[in-house]
């Protein structure tokens, strides 16, 4: 359930909403940066005439590993440098922080299931890279054809994947919408069973 948001986040969103850029949220995941080198695709994404209308919100999922998300997110800010086109959450939001942030958010690209979930829960489309199978069978109840496999694949797509997807931003929402109500049932139905054990 969406909380409201830091102020410090809170002001930034509304800073970039008033100079009237697109809000797009960043997670690389540690978990497969090795492998997948997201940061080096969102760092090429910031010099992409598809990304000159965007702001970049990058945001941590997970706390655990080496790098951990938070590391890479710093990185992000670090490499950059200007606040104005990219900052960092230095730390964990509550899940739903982060699907307030999610809602606020044109689009998200994540390397986690769970901000997919969240992302798509709140109506905002999402690119994801896949590992493990973790969000295949997601992505087939999603009808959009956003994910890409971690490893090469990503290292070699990720960029243009995220490009066409600012693209076709109006035509992602309508779909992730259409989606959503069959989304948030089976959401429901699989959490029925766990309420009805504790009422």
């Amino acid at each position: 359930r969406p909380r409201p948001l830091p102020e410090d986040i809170d002001e930034w969103c509304s800073a970039r909403e008033a100079e009237g850029r697109r809000i797009v949220l960043l997670n690389a995941n540690g978990l497969i940066e090795h492998d997948t080198r997201m940061v080096e695709a969102f760092m090429r994404l910031m010099e992409s005439p598809a990304s000159t209308n965007c702001a970049f919100l990058a945001v941590p999922h997970v706390s655990r590993g080496t790098p951990t998300d938070v590391d890479l997110a710093l990185e992000l800010q670090r490499r950059v440098g200007d606040q104005a086109r990219l900052t960092a959450v230095g730390r964990l939001l509550a899940p739903g922080e982060i699907a307030s942030l999610a809602k606020r958010s044109d689009l998200a690209v994540t390397g986690r299931m769970h901000l997919t979930v969240l992302s798509t829960s709140v109506g905002t489309p999402v690119v994801t890279v896949g590992y493990q199978g973790k969000v295949a069978g997601l992505y087939e109840l999603i009808g959009t054809d956003t994910m890409i496999e971690g490893g090469e694949p990503a290292r070699e797509g990720l960029l243009a994947l995220i490009e066409r997807a600012i693209t076709e931003l109006p035509e992602l929402r309508a779909a992730v919408a259409a989606a959503r109500p069959m989304l948030l049932d089976l959401a429901r139905r699989n959490v029925a069973g766990i309420e009805a054990a504790h009422a």
